[in-house]
């Protein structure tokens, strides 16, 4: 018993240093870009997500988990906006791509931003984009704004990444040209489509919370998302095609991601080796298990019926079905059974509860089957029913 306790007293103590350890370390940050609403991380959007009420003071913010076409899909509304920024949106079928833009002729609008939009969105709307790799050892591309009222006198840069990819070809019969950088490479178009609008933004690291966070660069992104009227009534922030979404069928992820559920995990798992440890050696023998006693009457009672069924004695069995119920009478009621005339029939309807005509009839069918060399099965039957009658009636 003295190893057990000084093992347990050992272990407690790595436990507890472990705890300690991983408590203190520091966390190393995490540079992916998500955009996720979720994620305080460098390249998350949880800043861009939580100032978009005072973006769009007039609007309800909704949030999905659902693929476009499952949202827009045969929509009647107007007047509202999609927000579908992730770092790719290659996923997005022809399917998606026709509801959104029959959601946008409807007058809703659509901002797009990604680093790559895939084949079928490029070859609907007719744009291609590419990269300035010269910029990618300088890191000193800078970003404005076409419109006189919101272009502004320095460039907007952004050192933690370069601001390089534009547009290369796009349909400038239907394209207007909102932002560029200082080659003037196009970045930020607007496609009018019916009634609404489809905005295409090709640097998303312009809507995560390093960006927002350096410098004055949220007024850049404030200014981005103003070309979206601020009277539409709802706001739907995309999370389906988000890195990592909520959606994640995996649990074990879901649980390692989470501070509060990885220690428990953790903890879980040194008890269970603990539990293991400790049963690999027993300190008594297994206790035989020793079965209770069965109860053979019922058995009995089964075998005697049978004999007697298969006999056909049905006299032999009506006589002591007869002889059972007068001593049930005495038993219960305290009633002399010797000689069962009116007046005895009229005390055991008084004390039983049951209709005196009851009684009558079954004292008549007992004298009758007394009476009787050979009792038919159907006589048997009806003296069995009026018995049983008569118990239930009396509250056996």
């Amino acid at each position: 018993m003295k190893g057990y306790k000084r093992f347990l007293l050992l272990f407690a103590a790595l436990v507890v240093v472990y705890i300690v350890a991983e408590w203190n370390r520091p966390k190393p940050l995490d540079w992916t870009v998500t955009l996720s609403r979720h994620d305080k991380n460098p390249y998350g959007a949880y800043c861009l997500y939580n100032e978009l009420k005072d973006v769009f003071p007039r609007s309800a913010i909704n949030t999905y988990q659902s693929a476009v076409y499952e949202q827009v899909n045969n929509t009647a509304q107007s007047n509202t906006s999609y927000l579908l920024l992730a770092p790719s949106l290659r996923n997005l079928s022809k399917e998606d791509v026709n509801e959104l833009l029959n959601y946008i002729a409807l007058g809703n609008y659509v901002f797009f931003s990604s680093f790559n939009f895939g084949s079928v969105l490029e070859d609907t709307l007719h744009f291609s984009t590419s990269y300035r790799d010269e910029f990618r050892s300088k890191d000193s591309v800078t970003i404005n704004f076409k419109d006189p009222s919101l272009h502004t006198r320095i460039n907007t840069g952004f050192k933690r990444q370069t601001l390089g990819r534009y547009f290369k070809t796009y349909d400038t019969l239907k394209t207007k040209i909102l932002g560029h950088n200082q080659l003037n490479d196009v970045n930020f178009i607007q496609m009018r489509i019916g009634k609404g609008a489809l905005f295409i933004h090709l640097l998303p690291y312009c809507f995560t919370n390093n960006f927002l966070l350096t410098r004055d660069n949220a007024t850049y992104t404030a200014k981005a998302l103003s070309h979206i009227p601020a009277g539409v009534s709802t706001v739907y922030w995309d999370e389906h095609y988000k890195p990592n979404s909520a959606g994640s069928t995996n649990l074990l992820r879901y649980i390692l991601n989470n501070t509060s559920l990885r220690w428990a995990f953790r903890l879980g798992l040194f008890t269970m080796v603990l539990y293991v440890l400790f049963g690999m050696k027993r300190r008594q023998r297994i206790i035989p298990v020793i079965p209770p006693v069965q109860n053979s009457t019922l058995d009995f009672v089964r075998t005697v019926g049978n004999v007697y069924f298969n006999r056909q004695d049905n006299k032999n069995i009506a006589g002591k079905m007869i002889t059972y119920f007068f001593e049930w009478i005495r038993t219960h009621f305290y009633l002399q059974t010797t000689e069962p005339d009116e007046a005895f029939a009229e005390s055991l309807s008084k004390k039983s509860g049951v209709h005196k005509q009851a009684v009558d009839e079954l004292m008549q069918l007992m004298d009758a089957v007394r009476g009787m060399s050979h009792v038919p099965d159907k006589t048997l039957l009806l003296l069995n029913k009026r018995l049983e009658s008569f118990y239930d009636q009396a509250g056996k």
